[in-house]
């Protein structure tokens, strides 16, 4: 397994202008992976400025991959095939700005927008199912493109309040079976596994191969620790099992701050001290706390 941090770690601190400097803090600390959001030129689609990123990545030395989050208007799921289509474009370009970067996935809500809101569209089983078919029609006309690229896809399994599709790894397997792609695979996040699932080593397996990619925090998003009710060791212990050589992510949530915290429903901070310093020695100390469990 391989261990990383998300540039949601330094949420406040972090800007995409200097993500050679995060990958190269990250590096510091350990990591050998790093789950950035996508940068300005991966946006536009300016190639020369991907390339120059993508260099100063390699020398680095750590492994980049992006998240996804869809604009408005811009629905795999959508009844309206122009929403549809815009979907379809928008991860499209996520999959081709990934391979200029030399990042190897794109990971997230692949499959639809988020957070969901439901304070203006009312679900049921028909509407989760027709939507859902839609979706996996959407990724198989994208899953092409990112064979050829070499980029993989982890579908993010979230929880109920967030999203509605896909709520539990065994969802997350249906899903990726009828797309029916190598290169689709599951994120599972023990924040949302804390939620939804009945046993986190049980949904572990029930995953087994189809796992690609790994977040971990304690079940109120603060940074993994010591005594926490999680049993991290025995979480590590179910994703050997499977064969799992991914990366082990941590995806903190600490302060109340921005559009972010407000989508994931932070309202408190969790750290006191938010400088760059006191941040990257917790991260650090966490990090190493979750490769001596896993």
């Amino acid at each position: 397994m391989k261990y990383g941090l998300h540039f949601r770690s330094w949420d406040g601190l972090y800007s995409p202008e200097q993500i050679p400097l995060f990958a190269q803090m990250a590096r510091d600390m350990g990591a050998q992976t790093l789950e950035i959001g996508p940068p300005p030129c991966v946006l536009s689609g300016d190639v020369g400025v991907m390339e120059r990123l993508g260099r100063a990545l390699r020398r680095v030395e750590i492994d980049t991959l992006l998240t996804c989050k869809y604009p408005a208007g811009a629905e795999l799921s959508s009844p309206d095939p122009d929403q549809r289509q815009r979907g379809i474009e928008f991860l499209s370009g996520l999959i081709r700005g990934a391979a200029e970067l030399g990042s190897y996935a794109v990971a997230g809500i692949v499959y639809s927008t988020w957070p969901h809101p439901y304070e203006r569209d009312m679900i049921d089983k028909q509407i989760k199912y027709e939507r859902t078919m839609r979706s996996i029609e959407s990724m198989r006309r994208v899953m092409p493109l990112a064979e050829s690229c070499g980029v993989s896809l982890y579908a993010e399994v979230i929880n109920r309040f967030e999203h509605y599709m896909l709520n539990t790894a065994a969802e997350g397997v249906d899903y990726c079976k009828q797309v029916g792609s190598e290169r689709l695979k599951l994120l599972l996040d023990v924040f949302h596994m804390n939620i939804e699932e009945d046993s986190f080593e049980e949904a572990i397996q029930a995953a087994g191969r189809y796992i690609g990619h790994f977040h971990v925090s304690e079940p109120n998003r603060r940074l993994p620790t010591p005594g926490s009710r999680v049993n991290w060791k025995s979480m590590g212990r179910a994703l050997r099992e499977t064969g799992y050589e991914g990366s082990v992510t941590m995806e903190p949530i600490l302060l109340f701050l921005g559009q972010t915290s407000y989508n994931s429903r932070l309202w408190r901070d969790f750290i006191q001290d938010a400088s760059m310093e006191e941040r990257n020695r917790m991260l650090k100390e966490s990090l190493d706390f979750v490769k001596n469990c896993f």
